[in-house]
């Protein structure tokens, strides 16, 4: 044997693996030299799934794929409800897995109980360029806006959403019946888009919906006890009835995490996948609520490709809830304008996306430092009891700030100038590249310095003499760690 065709047989070994076994991959016919011999091809088996080529090592590879919604299994308690399902993918780290929910409330299943598993798997399944299998009662509705949605995402994402096949061969006959009377929810993380959904509908609202596993990690014990604590005492100040949910669906879906096996560094849940999410519970408590509001992330005038759009969230509807995305009309210093006259809402502020255990908002990361600029503007930030860090402009000067926030800064700026905050003007020019601070390029060059250092004491190996010699130096000549003075 030469030594292409051992490499030829270990790749395919490997990739035989990768697929989950040798029920996963199905060889099929290869051109060129083949490590059995130049004269000798595999033929692959015929399938009734989707097949897909691969190449590896001169062979050619015929897989077989389909993320299949088998089962599920719901349970209503006094106090908690569960719904699972057995789900099975090839291209997943783990071909069959279980995704949960709790819902502590007690919720009767739904007649349409697949809709909530499309939902919460047509993204991943067009990610991974799987059909997808729901063998469960689908409603009518939902089977044809399928199609719609994935028409939608793949326009906007071609490069990573691919068009596949939903078989849903249980189609309930009949469309559901609208509930006229039922209740209203409202998606509530606590943060600007969502108290300003629920402070302009508060007539209306009767629930409020909070998930841990969407922005809260499924595994957090510290954090999410306080969030439920305080959710509790704001649904009790408004008169509204507080439903948690908890769900480990992002641990197996979203990419981001590895939980594919090609890789994707992007944010895969905040571009693609967090409306669908938000979908598959309302779906899941269709039989409570006759309308879900989701709150919006952008304004229509910078609307943008996003899981979670005001074309797209109404496709998910399926005749028996309503999904409505609300408050696009307004930007984001317009919507902290309007909080700010509420002090439940002020007190009780969360837009921290970090996470940290045992922190409610961390105070130094660019999301809350741009809050807490925008507060002081319109004089409530002591009032905002949520923020326990002081607001250091110095530190801000440092802060990086991505381009695609710079309008989100041009409106304080605008409302700094009309205010005649000339302090608050200052900085903000100064982070969005108007105005020039030497303190802040001398912050980014050291940075920059101690990044290409470290890069290449790597690549000579040398990185224990780096580290040695750094601790020698004093405090001031050693490279920046990366973060911002105090930063988040």
């Amino acid at each position: 044997m030469t030594d292409r065709e051992v490499r030829s047989s270990r790749d395919a070994s490997e990739v035989k693996r990768a697929w989950g076994g040798s029920g996963g991959l199905k060889p099929g016919k290869g051109t060129g030299r083949s490590p059995l011999g130049p004269d000798k091809t595999r033929v692959a088996e015929p399938s009734p799934w989707r097949q897909n080529k691969r190449w590896l090592g001169g062979l050619e590879f015929v897989s077989m794929e389909a993320v299949l919604v088998e089962s599920a299994s719901s349970s209503v308690g006094a106090d908690v409800s569960r719904f699972e399902a057995e789900v099975h993918a090839e291209t997943t780290r783990r071909p069959d897995f279980r995704i949960r929910f709790a819902v502590r409330s007690p919720v009767a299943a739904p007649a349409a109980a697949g809709d909530a598993w499309l939902a919460a798997l047509l993204l991943p399944a067009m990610f991974a360029g799987e059909d997808l299998d729901v063998r469960l009662p689908v409603s009518a509705r939902l089977t044809r806006t399928a199609n719609e949605i994935q028409a939608l995402m793949h326009s906007w994402y071609p490069d990573f959403l691919n068009r596949i096949t939903v078989r849903t061969p249980r189609v309930l006959p009949r469309a559901l019946p609208p509930q006229e009377r039922g209740a209203v929810a409202v998606f509530f993380s606590g943060g600007v888009d969502s108290w300003y959904s629920l402070l302009r509908n508060r007539e209306e609202v009767t629930h409020l919906l909070t998930v841990k596993g969407f922005d809260v990690p499924s595994a957090d014990q510290e954090l999410w006890p306080e969030i439920v604590r305080t959710h509790e005492r704001i649904a009790v100040e408004l008169g509204k009835t507080l439903v948690t949910i908890e769900t480990d669906l992002r641990d197996h879906v979203d990419p981001s995490y590895g939980c594919f096996q090609k890789p994707f560094a992007a944010d895969f849940w905040g571009k693609a996948m967090h409306g669908a999410g938000m979908a598959a519970v309302g779906l899941l408590l269709q039989h409570q609520f006759s309308r879900v509001i989701v709150p919006a992330s952008w304004q229509y005038a910078r609307l943008q490709p996003w899981g979670s759009h005001p074309v797209l969230d109404a496709l998910w509807s399926n005749g028996q809830v309503e999904f409505w995305h609300d408050g696009a009309e307004a930007s984001r210093l317009e919507k902290i304008r309007s909080l700010a006259g509420s002090q439940t809402a002020l007190r009780h502020l969360r837009v921290c996306p970090s996470d940290r255990p045992g922190r409610y908002n961390c105070g130094v990361c660019e999301k809350c430092r741009r809050t807490m600029l925008t507060l002081r503007l319109f004089g409530v930030l002591d009032q905002a009891r949520s923020f326990d860090q002081p607001l250091d402009f110095r530190a801000v000067e440092l802060m990086p700030v991505a381009r695609y926030l710079y309008p989100l800064y041009r409106e304080i700026l605008d409302e700094a100038r009309a205010r005649g905050e000339a302090d608050v003007a200052r900085l903000v020019r100064i982070l969005i590249g108007d105005k020039f601070s030497a303190r802040r390029r001398w912050h980014f060059c050291r940075q920059r310095a101690g990044a290409l250092a470290g890069r290449a004491a790597r690549k000579i190996g040398l990185p224990r003499w780096k580290r040695s010699l750094l601790k020698r130096l004093p405090a001031r000549w050693r490279p920046a760690s990366g973060k911002a003075d105090g930063g988040g």
